[in-house]
């Protein structure tokens, strides 16, 4: 899937900015899955495919958006083990704070 963005987002739109692109790509990015090996059959589960960002305009962009990438995966993951609740915004944070604080502004 190709999503365009707009270079000419400012700062303080980047959360909107983000949020929108987040709604755009999530049933495709949710459908890549993710390879899981465990000992119960329903454990175990192949990734379908891989998500790839190119270098938008500036490199701090990018960065930004395979942050919220990363997070809402490791949030997938954790709520697939049930040990969060991928549907409630504050869940990673409120969880796991260290997560945050090693993820800095991605849990805001």
């Amino acid at each position: 899937m190709l999503v365009a963005s707009d270079r000419s987002v400012s700062k303080c739109c980047l959360a909107c900015s983000l949020s929108r692109l987040w709604d755009t790509i999530k049933e495709d990015f949710n459908r890549q899955g993710f390879f899981q090996s465990g000992s119960l059959p329903g454990d175990k589960q192949r990734q379908k495919g891989v998500v790839r960002v190119n270098c938008i305009d500036c490199l701090d962009r990018t960065n930004v958006v395979q942050g919220l990438l990363g997070r809402k995966h490791l949030e997938y993951v954790l709520d697939r083990a049930g040990l969060l609740d991928a549907t409630d915004i504050l869940a990673l944070p409120n969880t796991f704070p260290q997560v945050c604080m090693l993820l800095a502004n991605s849990c805001l």
